[in-house]
């Protein structure tokens, strides 16, 4: 991985002024490339919060922060009021969902309506799954799959554009499925959690959330990469919650899915990189330059890895590395260029209808990868480039051998 560029280092520099709200503590210099900081900042959906702190001689011609801040926080309060008459009524319904991410997020920042949020995450109990399907439905939500008897979890939107997933497991898929056993619903230890709008909402708690935001953040660091506002996250929650976290059991929990190396660059990323003032035990001290190639990845990503096709496509060798470490069997081209089902599916929704049109998306999929870029690069190779570059990340942080 290449050091930050000029315009990586501001927009960290921006970033950690707005964490704790205060000015940049040295001026940007005058040939600082704004609209490309800018440009990454909505690569990693902080656009509002850098444009915030951005100093007012350096605004790019035409942009009017005071009015695209206010439509933001206008936006984000309308969307988490909805949220929160919906979790209202789905409690007085008898249900019991738990609300993980977003929201309960968002109450870490100084400006909670900058740290913006396209979805909600509620987590119900198995016999509760197909119930609040049926409850959403009734309420005008509308489904992104069907049938529900089929997923782990079904994303709903209603017609005002509010979004909601919702989930009878947290992981599901099969790289991933063993953490699920950390979330086992009915042996959960719940906490509530106040936020600006009012409303407390019942949560993981204090511990077990910042488990699930480490296991969330490394299952798209294994997929395509996750962005830096997980980061900010995790730093935030251990800065209030750190004397409320069990950082043994944390450790030997890291350990027994091998992320305890993981989780030492992403803490260390939090506190060298962005600043943010926490406590860390000797189980998870790094120096400060271990998370740096972790740094660059997620900034070249963007928000879950999503800025770049190749890199999204890349997935299939990371999660072909992870797999095969973890069933000591052998990774290699094949696997990449040829899928499981199960990960075919998730891309080519027919092949899950009918999987015997599981070769013809494999022909679809290389006929895509077939396709040359500008300079004659064929999206294949740009992805295996990617691919391997990313699995030495994973060996570097003992995720994979």
């Amino acid at each position: 991985m290449s050091e930050l560029t000029q315009t990586e280092q501001n927009f960290i520099s921006l970033l950690r002024s707005a964490l704790s709200d205060r000015p940049m503590e040295c001026a940007m210099s005058a040939d600082a490339d704004v609209v490309s900081i800018l440009r990454l900042a909505a690569n990693h959906k902080l656009y509002h919060m850098i444009l915030s702190v951005l100093p007012e001689d350096v605004l790019p011609e035409g942009i009017n922060r005071r009015r695209e801040l206010i439509g933001q926080l206008t936006s984000q309060v309308q969307a988490s009021t909805a949220f929160l008459e919906l979790y209202s009524a789905m409690e007085q319904a008898g249900f019991h969902p738990l609300v993980v991410k977003g929201i309960v997020c968002r109450a870490l920042y100084p400006q909670p309506e900058l740290r913006p949020s396209s979805d909600e995450d509620l987590y119900v109990a198995a016999d509760e799954f197909e119930p609040c399907c049926a409850f959403l439905k009734e309420h005008g939500m509308i489904p992104d799959k069907t049938p529900f008897t089929d997923f782990g979890e079904v994303g709903w939107r209603n017609a005002s554009g509010m979004y909601i997933e919702l989930h009878r497991d947290l992981f599901e898929c099969d790289e991933t499925r063993e953490l699920q056993e950390f979330f086992s619903f009915d042996s959960l230890h719940t906490e509530s959690y106040n936020n600006p709008y009012g409303r407390s909402v019942v949560s993981l708690n204090h511990h077990d959330h910042f488990l699930y935001l480490l296991l969330h953040a490394y299952k798209h660091f294994i997929h395509s990469g996750f962005g830096i506002r997980q980061v900010c996250d995790i730093g935030l929650w251990a800065q209030k919650y750190g004397d409320r976290i069990n950082w043994q059991k944390l450790a030997a929990q890291c350990d027994s899915v091998k992320i305890r190396q993981f989780t030492a660059a992403v803490l260390g990323i939090a506190r060298y990189d962005l600043q943010i003032e926490f406590t860390v035990p000797t189980e998870f001290e790094a120096a400060a330059d271990y998370g740096k190639p972790m740094l660059k990845d997620i900034l070249c990503g963007g928000i879950y890895g999503s800025v770049d096709t190749n890199r999204q496509h890349s997935a299939t060798m990371t999660l072909s590395a992870v797999k095969a470490s973890q069933t000591d069997e052998k990774s290699g081209i094949w696997k990449s260029v040829f899928p499981s089902r199960e990960a075919m599916e998730r891309k080519y929704p027919y092949v899950k209808k009918h999987p015997i049109l599981l070769p013809a998306a494999w022909l679809q999929r290389l006929c895509s990868y077939a396709k040359r870029n500008a300079t004659g690069e064929t999206k294949a190779a740009k992805s295996l480039a990617i691919g391997k570059e990313r699995i030495e990340l994973l060996r570097l942080y003992g995720i994979v051998e």
